[in-house]
């Protein structure tokens, strides 16, 4: 029998990224006036340096003189005229042998690209970083060309849970009918290469991109899709490595992907230029130009306040996971998030890629424990949302719209309807948190859950009680039998 399982599947409400545009340069915009050159009671305008106009004076006398300076003055004219048609020609000539030469033979200090599958100088412990000074400063195409064999689209299918009002939530306290329903929804997201182990090919994205896939894909420059997997994932910086299986992938793509280089993010300058590239709405891989807009910028996110980097090169849907560049480049951030508003325009986050790859270096060295092997309550359930929280006075937590029949859940007492606000003596806010405070347990441990059980009285009032219960983990595996 197969038991519902949603401690690894939760319904986040994702802000979504709306395109932007860079600020024109008002450097290359004409001067607008607001107000004609005009004086009232003058009916004069006058516009630059035109003047009244003058009566004539009378004409000279002509002198034959005049006409020998005539003569003179056209003759030399016509030898300038000559000699600058023969420069132009000559010119013309020596550029016409020098653009004979192919852009693409142009030297260039840019350091050569690795392919993945002759990668062996590039230890799988740590991130690729680039070294000062040693890459070139690029134009866009230039940037784009070399950077893009590491990059990646990823899709994603999710399992959400669907509700009336007050269905998953207040059916159990007697308004609202109770009524759910579960559904695979597709998501798409963006990755970047950073390197690769004796068997797998490791990709460095979101959390939110890939966390509560039940389903991922990764899709290479040469359009060839590979399935992956999760490797291991930081929600709270919202940083999560996958890997595909190197045996999974065709020689063809191997020799066309390569593994990106990391820059320095702590060395950014305001106003410096930047290059967002990523898979914008799921049509594939795209680029948007902007700037530095602003550094550590303190942000505040759905789950808690994170230190950015802000540009207004445009971040939308389908960007997260994606590279932030600089002209060497290097990846300077991992495009996250995007400020949506009516009134707002060009503000885009990335994280620091300084900050990321002490955490990005842990998750690619994680081992993965198979889904079987996992430790599981049983439980289905969700965050609760803010809405409830102040129009119903909720506590914060993770609301159970169902148990599974003999899971640990089911026989410590737990019932549909508890709110769990605590494990192991920590505060449980989250779905995402409770899911890994237990990944973080052993299969046979006993954990302490607190959850908030609501009852009504007799004039309808719902109220919470806090009740302790004690749950013996095991593998999901038994779960299934």
């Amino acid at each position: 029998m197969n038991y519902p399982y949603d401690e690894n599947n939760e319904n986040k409400e994702n802000s979504v990224n709306n395109e932007n545009k860079p600020q024109e340069n008002n450097w290359s915009q004409p001067v607008q006036y607001t107000q004609s050159p005009y004086t009232p009671g003058n009916s004069n305008v006058y516009w630059g340096n035109v003047t009244p106009q003058q009566t004539p004076p009378p004409p000279r006398k002509k002198k034959k003189w005049v006409w020998i300076m005539i003569v003179s003055i056209v003759g030399g004219l016509l030898l300038l005229a000559a000699l600058g048609f023969g420069t132009r020609m000559l010119m013309a000539y020596i550029g016409e042998i020098e653009l004979d030469v192919p852009i693409s033979e142009a030297p260039t200090t840019l350091r050569p690209h690795v392919e993945v599958e002759e990668a062996p100088d590039i230890p799988y412990t740590t991130v690729r970083v680039g070294e000062e000074g040693t890459l070139a400063a690029l134009d866009v195409v230039q940037v784009v060309e070399d950077t893009m064999p590491a990059m990646v689209s990823i899709d994603v299918l999710v399992t959400q849970t669907y509700q009336d009002p007050f269905g998953g939530f207040g059916g159990y306290f007697g308004f609202g009918s109770g009524y759910s329903y579960e559904q695979d929804v597709p998501g798409s997201g963006s990755g970047i290469i950073i390197g690769q182990n004796d068997t797998e090919l490791l990709i460095v994205t979101n959390n939110h991109v890939v966390g509560n896939a039940k389903e991922i894909a990764v899709k290479f420059i040469d359009e060839e899709s590979v399935n992956a997997y999760t490797k291991g994932t930081d929600p709270s910086y919202d940083l999560a490595v996958i890997a595909v299986p190197i045996q999974e992938i065709k020689q063809e793509t191997l020799a066309s992907i390569k593994v990106a280089v990391m820059g320095d993010s702590d060395a950014l300058r305001l106003g410096e230029p930047a290059v967002a590239i990523g898979n914008a709405l799921g049509y594939g891989q795209s680029v948007t130009v902007g700037y530095i807009s602003a550094l550590r910028r303190e942000v505040n996110l759905t789950d808690g306040t994170m230190t950015l980097i802000q540009t207004d090169a445009a971040i939308n849907p389908g960007n997260s996971g994606g590279a932030l560049l600089n002209m060497r480049g290097e990846v300077i951030g991992i495009n996250s998030a995007k400020y949506s508003d009516t009134d707002v325009e060009g503000m885009g986050y990335a994280i620091p890629i300084t900050d990321a790859i002490p955490i990005i270096n842990e998750l690619m060295n994680s081992v993965v424990v198979p889904e079987s092997e996992r430790p599981f309550l049983g439980i289905m359930g969700q965050t609760v949302p803010e809405s409830y929280r102040k129009s119903l006075d909720w506590p914060e937590g993770v609301y159970v719209s169902e148990i599974t029949e003999d899971s640990p859940a089911a026989l410590s007492g737990m019932r549909a309807g508890d709110i769990i606000v605590g494990f192991n003596g920590s505060e449980i806010v989250s779905m995402e948190q409770l899911q890994e405070q237990i990944a973080a347990c052993e299969i046979g441990e006993t954990v302490e859950v607190t959850v908030m059980r609501g009852k009504r009285d007799a004039r309808g009032n719902v109220s919470f009680e806090e009740v302790t219960l004690n749950a013996v983990l095991i593998p999901r595996s038994d779960a299934n039998e």
